[in-house]
């Protein structure tokens, strides 16, 4: 709950920071050491977008179909999930840009976003985009975005 605290925190300081990188592997890393978690980076991405625990995102997703343990995310039930959920506004094809380059295409607001074998979460504010992932996410390329409600 600390972690998710931080988070937060994090977030409502966008308003007066520039962009910033959140390595979520490190902030989570006590609940995948205890969950036994690897290739978890859909968990991680739903315990930030829903400020919900790392645990009950685990969850979420295994009951959902759209995790298998220790393998990741299944990227299509993944996406059906959120549609179900009504935080889903948008769903938004990329051509391969990195999270830099979509900020000035995108509206403010708050996306999850997939690279190849990948998802992470990221905050557009004006000209600052703000990364919560693994730590190299934010040169990742991405190639498809939701925006969230």
């Amino acid at each position: 709950m600390k972690r998710l605290f931080l988070i937060l925190t994090l977030i409502s300081l966008n308003t007066y920071s520039q962009s910033f990188r959140i390595d979520t592997q490190k902030i989570f890393e006590d609940d995948r050491i205890a969950n036994r978690s690897n290739e978890d980076c859909a968990i991680r991405v739903l315990a930030i977008s829903f400020k919900i625990d790392y645990r009950d995102a685990l969850k979420t997703l295994l009951n959902n179909g759209a995790y298998i343990k220790n393998k990741g995310t299944k990227r299509k039930e993944f996406i059906e999930y959120l549609g179900r959920t009504g935080k889903a506004s948008e769903i938004i094809p990329v051509e391969n840009k990195t999270a830099n380059e979509i900020k000035l295409k995108f509206q403010d607001g708050n996306y999850v976003v997939f690279s190849d074998k990948h998802v992470f979460y990221i905050n557009i504010k004006g000209s600052r985009v703000n990364v919560f992932g693994n730590s190299d996410d934010y040169n990742k390329k991405i190639n498809l975005a939701i925006k969230l409600i």
